[in-house]
Formats: C-alpha cells, sequence, structure tokens
C-alpha cells in the first residue's frame, strides 16, 4: 500500500477501532453466569458464534482495505512454526495426527510434511530451512520432543526478531521485540521453576534488544529468586512484581506486552502501524474470549477466569 493511501484506511480503522472490546465489557463477560449468557453478550456486539469466522472477518477487513499482507506475516510466524514442529514429529515418526496442525496456515499439513521426507529444505522459507534440517536429524536420532520443541520455538523467535528488524514499520519493530522479549521471560520463568539447566535455557532462549540472554539464562538456571532479581534491573522489572503475585498474574504480564507495544499507534494516522495494531488487537479480543469461555466452561470462579485474561487494544 503506497503512503498516500494510508489516510482512508487509517480513518477506516478508527471507526473500526470503536467496535474493540473494552476492558470493562470484558470484565462483563467474565462476571456472566455462564458460557452461554457470554455468547450471548458477544452476538449483541455482532460477534459471530464460531471465532474462526471472526479470525476471517480480520483478514477480510485488511484485505477490503488493499493492506500489504507483508505487513502481517510477523503475526503468522508462530503457526508457521508450529505446523513445522507437527510434520517434523510426524514424518520422523512415521505417524500422521492431522489435528496436531493449525488449519489455513502455509506450509499446511500435506506440504510441509512431504518437504520434510524429502528433505528438500529450500521449500521452506529462508528462515525455517536451517532449523528444520536441524532439528528433523536431532528429533530422529534422539525422540527428544521436549528439546525439539524448544529448538524450533527459539527458531520462530529468532525468525520474528529477524522480521522486526528488517521492518520499515515502528510498529512492527515495537511488537517483534516485546514478543521475543515476553517470550524468553516466560521461557526462563518456567526453566527456573523446573530446575533446568544452563545448557538447557540456553538453546530456549533468544537474543533480543532488551534483555540479555546469558545473563537471563544463569539467573533462571539458579532460581526464580535469581531470576527476579536480574529481571528488576531491566525494562521489564515489572516482571519480577508479576511473578511474586501468582504465576498466571505473571502470563498475563507477558501477554500484555504486545499490546503495550502498539498502544502508541493509536495517535499515529500516516502510516501501516494502526492497520497493525487493529488486528494484533483483534488477535486478542479473540484470544481473550475463547479464555473466558474456556473457563466458563470449567467451572472456573470469575477471579480465576480475571488472572488470565489479557489487556484489550480498545
Amino acid at each position: 500500500m503506497a503512503k498516500k493511501d494510508y489516510v482512508y484506511a487509517v480513518a477506516r480503522i478508527r471507526v473500526l477501532e470503536k467496535g474493540l472490546l473494552s476492558d470493562a465489557f470484558i470484565e462483563q463477560l467474565i462476571t456472566a453466569a455462564d458460557a452461554q449468557a457470554v455468547r450471548r453478550l458477544l452476538q449483541e456486539k455482532g460477534w459471530e458464534e464460531d471465532l474462526g469466522r471472526e479470525e476471517e472477518r480480520i483478514r477480510k477487513t485488511m484485505e477490503d482495505l488493499g493492506a500489504d499482507p507483508e505487513i502481517f506475516e510477523i503475526l503468522n510466524l508462530p503457526d508457521r512454526f508450529h505446523n513445522l514442529k507437527a510434520g517434523i514429529k510426524d514424518a520422523a515418526s512415521r505417524e500422521s495426527h492431522p489435528s496436531a496442525y493449525y488449519e489455513g496456515v502455509s506450509p499446511d499439513q500435506d506440504t510441509v510434511r512431504k518437504i520434510i521426507e524429502e528433505k528438500n529444505w529450500t521449500a521452506l522459507p529462508d528462515y525455517m530451512q536451517k532449523p528444520a534440517e536441524e532439528v528433523y536429524e536431532y528429533f530422529v536420532n534422539t525422540l527428544d520432543g521436549q528439546l525439539c520443541d524448544v529448538m524450533i520455538d527459539k527458531a520462530c523467535l529468532d525468525a520474528v526478531r529477524a522480521y522486526g528488524k528488517a521492518s520499515r514499520v515502528q510498529v512492527i519493530k515495537d511488537y517483534a521485540e516485546a514478543a521475543v522479549a515476553s517470550a524468553d521471560i516466560k521461557i526462563a520463568a518456567r526453566c527456573a521453576m523446573t530446575g533446568k539447566k544452563e545448557a538447557f535455557i540456553e538453546k530456549a532462549v533468544a537474543k533480543c534488544d532488551t534483555l540479555d540472554a546469558k545473563r537471563l539464562t544463569e539467573a533462571a538456571s539458579s532460581g526464580l529468586g535469581s531470576l527476579m532479581s536480574y529481571l528488576e534491573l531491566t525494562p521489564h522489572k515489572d516482571a519480577a512484581a508479576a511473578l511474586k503475585a501468582s504465576f498466571s498474574e505473571f502470563e498475563r504480564w507477558c501477554d500484555n506486552m504486545s499490546i503495550e507495544a502498539i498502544r502508541p499507534q493509536k495517535a499515529n494516522p500516516f502510516s501501516a502501524g494502526p492497520l497493525f495494531a487493529y488486528m494484533v488487537g483483534r488477535k486478542n479480543e479473540i484470544k481473550t474470549v475463547r479464555v473466558i469461555l474456556t473457563g466458563k466452561e470449567n467451572g472456573l470462579s470469575n477471579d480465576a477466569i480475571r488472572e488470565r485474561v489479557r489487556r484489550m487494544y480498545g
């Protein structure tokens, strides 16, 4: 999309932003009597009962605005790497688990499985070729599914960071840094809580600008207390306070980092930033609604659900 086209697209996004769910409305959903009551409230807001259709509506909106799909590629990376992970395990074990793949993602199940079986690594996007080959060979020889997951997840974070670095859109740069930093902090906390060794943590933590990967790894390998002490010295010191509160509060803090990274785009009318921010905000809404519905369906208390919900962009 040419720069001159942003004025119309952003004006349209400003109108659509008025329909985003607010924190107050999310609180209404949390305190609703049950899952059916949640669905009724959402339908009154014009939501589809099938949340998959809400995802389709986001894509359709961006197509109607003529947005360059490349702007949103960074948001597709986690799903692409997820399918790669599933494909490696299926190909190496000579099994098939269709439910393990995300639909509507390229490469899809059949494509990624064929690429791996034929070891045709160059058929994958550049950023996936080396990780795919390395992880496949490692998994075939060890059948260590956990480390396979860790290696693929780190490769995904590396791709997100590289995409952000290469982008000319500031909000994408900010989003990438927030996404990698929050993932690193979450990985470090889980490793600290489960007593993982430094060598394992090194394979999981990706580089980013606002954290020292080596110091983060060393701190996590020494336990949760050491990790929190290190985090208090970084721009992400609030993560330590969230960890002290509860792990649910901590995970919510990590998820909210991405929303905070895109929030300044509300005041930017001359770039693709508001389009990207709107898409992130809508995806965040859908994830939050799923959390609430799952909580209601499993009989969780309102407080337990509230601990898990994300901050809204609207």
